[in-house]
């Protein structure tokens, strides 16, 4: 149940950053916008936030594995914004300028949402004290 609000909450956050940016910045359609914003989180979820973020916040420390997630997730959704937007949206949309600034700023909602993973979602690390009083 914790990866259900978890992913709804980052469908939240991804819709509304696209909506601001494509639809209201950039006059792109509410739909396609909308459309774009699911598939964009199915993605980086299963990616960015289950793969990568986990694998690499265990392996490393949780700022470089923070840091490496959002690289991850900012790439992936300039990617696809930016392939989606060229089919979907009609040409007077800047798909490039529109596709650059919604990676950016998901790219800090990125962040702050791993950091909600890692408290809210995720298991506590295991931390093992070996103490003997020999």
């Amino acid at each position: 149940m914790k990866y259900v609000s978890a992913f709804i909450l980052k469908l939240i956050m991804t819709a509304a950053i696209l909506l601001i940016i494509n639809t209201g910045i950039y006059g792109g359609d509410v739909s396609t916008t909308l459309w774009i914003s699911l598939v964009l989180t199915i993605f980086a979820f299963v990616l960015g936030d289950i793969l990568i973020f986990t694998v690499f916040s265990k392996r490393y420390a949780y700022v470089m594995g923070n840091t490496i997630a959002t690289f991850s997730d900012a790439v992936l959704a300039f990617v696809i914004i930016y392939f989606m937007g060229s089919a979907l949206y009609v040409e007077t949309v800047d798909i490039l300028a529109a596709s650059l600034l919604c990676s950016i700023v998901l790219g800090v909602g990125e962040w702050l949402f791993h950091k909600y993973m890692e408290t809210k979602v995720l298991e506590p690390k295991q931390v093992s004290c070996n103490v003997s009083f020999d």
